[in-house]
């Protein structure tokens, strides 16, 4: 179909690079000689989406050609290009891939199709016979480990990082490769829930695939001495609430980078299938580096059922000072909820307080189906014009007038001087 038309040819290449895999790359190639600009930067974009770690080092090479250009244009997009590649393959991110297939080497893998997860889990729920019959089996307590502790004579408890909704945080050591991870061992109310384990296994699965240098790297779904535990990057870092202390706004240079970082981080997610859901200060961790990285990913997803994200028990999955108004309303959610999230995380980097936080939840989820926030400016005349426009654009209550991915809002975070 391609080169049979030029406005075709553009929305062809788009489909292709959000489609398509590596193998289509040498497809891709020619359009980098057309005249078009717009099918020239639809194809920088997708061949820089669709590139592994094997073509990584010749799409390099390409785009830094491509850089000659005197189009400035195609100059910003062969940079972005490059810039996505080295997130996603850089020596570090690459350690962190070796890594990852070291830490899920011999371990007792949930992330099966359906059907095998349905025989695991019926082979480990004993019969009522079989309990009467032997000795009930020893079922972890995480409450009561003490450093030191082996679990499953693997893994050496260190300490508990934290408590959430959905699970306790463990830091271990993993005796087997001689490295810290992240055990997140699931609350008893969600792991005994059939159906939602399913969904923890459908996401996690895509949620896997994601290797970027703003994301943490989730490793393995477990099943340990009864309890279940999804295994991930262990990264020593504070939450990004750490950032903004005493409610004052951070430095804009500073927010318009961790903006950046949390974009092209979801970007990358949102190219791999995978909707966050429950963006907010306590996923995003930095480190003293200023290293930005976004956790708990497909945690939220798993939780809901189809379009709606409303458990049985009514209680709605997610953040409600940092949740859409679809996400709110029970609508299904897309791309454009994590957009709007980020929106909300900015407000509050550059304000230094959120834009909707009076009152009890109920009030709060109210006010952003609302959307009558003051703007940014009126809370500090400081932030840029463009920035705030950019932020109060991530944050329309209105879906269709956000920037509609993540590839945009990235276009219009590199467009601001500060």
């Amino acid at each position: 179909m391609l080169g049979k038309n030029s406005k075709s040819d553009t929305i062809i290449v788009r489909a292709i690079g959000k489609l398509g895999d590596a193998d289509v790359i040498s497809k891709l190639l020619p359009m980098l000689n057309r005249p078009e600009r717009e099918i020239q930067v639809e194809a920088i974009k997708a061949i820089a989406h669709l590139a592994d770690q094997s073509h990584a080092n010749s799409i390099r090479g390409v785009l830094q050609k491509i850089k000659q250009s005197d189009d400035k244009t195609i100059i910003n997009s062969a940079d972005k290009a490059l810039k996505e590649l080295d997130a996603r393959f850089s020596e570090s991110v690459i350690l962190e891939n070796i890594r990852a297939e070291k830490m899920s080497e011999h371990t007792k893998t949930l992330l099966l199709d359906n059907e095998e997860l349905k025989k695991l889990i019926a082979t480990q729920k004993p019969t009522e016979q079989a309990v009467a019959a032997a000795e009930a089996p020893r079922i972890l307590d995480i409450a009561k480990l003490e450093p030191g502790d082996v679990i499953d004579g693997r893994y050496k408890y260190i300490e508990k990082i934290g408590k959430g909704a959905f699970g306790t945080v463990l830091l271990m050591q993993d005796q087997v490769v001689d490295e810290r991870l992240i055990l997140k061992f699931l609350n008893p109310n969600v792991s005994s829930d059939e159906e939602m384990m399913k969904r923890f296994v459908h996401e996690l699965r895509y949620s896997r695939m994601i290797t970027h240098k703003n994301v943490i790297r989730i490793y393995d779904f477990l099943y340990l001495q009864g309890a279940y535990a999804i295994s991930m990057e262990y990264f020593p870092s504070h939450t990004l609430s750490g950032e903004i202390p005493d409610s004052k706004p951070m430095p804009f240079r500073r927010a318009l980078q961790f903006s950046m970082d949390m974009a092209t981080g979801m970007a990358v997610a949102h190219q791999a299938g995978v909707i966050h859901r429950d963006l907010k200060p306590a996923n995003i961790l930095v480190n003293s580096d200023g290293l930005l990285k976004i956790v708990d990913f497909g945690v939220a997803a798993a939780a809901s059922s189809g379009d709606t994200q409303l458990t049985k028990t009514g209680y709605v999955i997610g953040s409600p000072k940092y949740m859409a108004p679809e996400q709110i309303l029970g609508k299904k959610v897309d791309e454009a909820a994590d957009i709007y999230s980020i929106g909300v995380i900015m407000y509050e980097m550059v304000t230094g307080i959120p834009p909707y936080s009076r009152g009890d939840h109920m009030s709060v989820m109210y006010q952003h189906v609302q959307g009558q926030a003051k703007l940014c400016q009126d809370v500090n005349p400081n932030v840029p014009d463009d920035y705030a426009a950019l932020i109060a654009k991530a944050m329309s209550v209105d879906k269709s007038k956000r920037y509609q991915t993540m590839d945009e809002l990235i276009d219009a975070l590199s467009a601001i001087q500060v």
